[in-house]
């Protein structure tokens, strides 16, 4: 931990040096600018190793997505939320794969279940449980979707 705190110290100098000078080269500040993501990003995962300090906050998570009965609009819902659980754990170079997957005869997903495996999935993931409602509006009148988590 020692030596990424000496790292990021050394990187912020750098940034530091760099924000001084009146004429800059056009690679040096694309590498001060990279050096200062890679900085934000390490301080934002030693801050969440720090929020994260619960039992199981360090495993990985099972998510299991269910449909309410009785409509196609809570069953498309269902699949909307599969693939955005899905695109996210892509998005930040995390492991999540569907293990089950029930689908409807209209193509709308009845329960789904994934699986995250990377370090604070259950962390993260923690304040995801419960209900989550989709509302749509439709000439005065609104609808909702509900999805069990």
């Amino acid at each position: 931990m020692l030596r990424l705190h000496g790292k990021l110290a050394e990187e912020a100098k750098l940034i530091t040096e760099l924000a001084e000078i009146d004429a800059i080269n056009y690679s040096i500040f694309k590498q001060a600018y990279y050096a200062s993501l890679d900085v934000s990003k390490s301080l934002d995962n030693y801050e969440m190793s720090r929020l994260l300090v619960g039992t199981y906050d360090m495993e990985g998570a099972s998510l299991i997505i269910q449909a309410q009965p009785g409509g196609h609009n809570s069953e498309i819902w269902a699949e909307q939320l599969l693939g955005m659980y899905i695109k996210w754990a892509n998005k930040h170079g995390y492991r999540g794969r569907i293990v089950e997957k029930y689908t409807s005869m209209n193509n709308g997903v009845l329960s789904a279940a994934i699986e995250f495996e990377f370090e604070y999935a259950y962390g993260y993931l923690l304040g995801e449980r419960g209900v989550h409602h989709k509302m749509t509006f439709q000439k005065g009148s609104v609808h909702h979707e509900v999805c069990h988590y």
